[in-house]
């Protein structure tokens, strides 16, 4: 199954041998979830390099709070000691 050209009379000789009922719907299910995965393969790649562009930039802003909240408590602690 390396080209689309070797798909078609796959598919042709299958419907010559006339499958059962239940063959068809495993071959349709499969199908459907081979599609949704190339689907969902595809928009993660797409998105991803956006999203992750994004959570950096917010984890970067929250270990820059978290260093100046830090400073500011020593500070102030420092201060309250002193007097």
């Amino acid at each position: 199954m390396e080209t689309i050209g070797e798909i078609i009379p796959f598919a042709k000789e299958m419907l010559n041998q006339r499958p059962s009922r239940g063959m068809v719907k495993i071959y349709m299910l499969g199908t459907t979830l081979a599609l949704f995965g190339v689907v969902g393969g595809l928009v993660e790649t797409v998105c991803l390099p956006f999203v992750d562009q994004e959570t950096g930039d917010c984890e970067v802003e929250l270990i820059m709070k978290e260093k100046k909240e830090k400073k500011q408590m020593r500070n102030t602690a420092n201060r309250l000691h002193a007097s």
